[in-house]
């Protein structure tokens, strides 16, 4: 196996085994972009399917998509350093009722001789972590409510400040 081949393989299985999805677009003469390279992870952003690798940002996004997220290309472009945003768009996939799902964004772009060359792209659905995040409160408040009905025994609480806050008497 030479090595190109050997570094090609050891790219793809670096950037498919991330839990983050990593788009690498291409530069374009004409100010649009075009798709060289999507991890598996990416695919399950609404609108992204198999088969737009070597496709123009424009023939895959809808307009109103493009434009948001082209000018915040070329604002990283602009700024020539990282530039970390949120997006929100419809959860498409949904087919029972549509929802907002928000997206972290990094977009960096890359420079070859003064000219941006290539955009690197990587986007976490920040969605699912609010999600987990719930369900964790949840839990825990659950988890407390059940200890604070079954205990024989006073229970005082202090705020961060060790202020005093209050006094539960419970089961006599």
């Amino acid at each position: 196996m030479n090595n190109q081949k050997l570094n090609s393989d050891l790219f793809h299985h670096i950037f498919n085994s991330l839990t983050d999805m990593v788009f690498i677009l291409q530069r374009e003469n004409n100010g649009d972009y075009r798709y060289l390279f999507i991890n598996e992870t990416a695919y399950s952003l609404p609108g992204v399917e198999k088969g737009i690798t070597g496709k123009l940002l424009s023939e895959v996004l809808s307009y109103k998509s493009y434009k948001i997220i082209k000018d915040k290309y070329e604002e990283a472009v602009e700024v020539g350093v990282p530039l970390h945003c949120e997006f929100k768009f419809p959860d498409s996939k949904n087919n029972k009722e549509i929802n907002e799902v928000q997206y972290e964004t990094k977009i960096s772009p890359f420079f070859k001789d003064g000219f941006c060359t290539h955009i690197i792209t990587v986007v976490k659905n920040i969605s699912l972590n609010q999600q987990k995040e719930d369900k964790l409160k949840l839990s825990t408040n659950h988890h407390f409510e059940h200890i604070i009905n079954n205990t024989a025994d006073a229970i005082y609480t202090f705020d961060r400040y060790e202020n005093y806050t209050i006094c539960m008497r419970l089961n006599g």
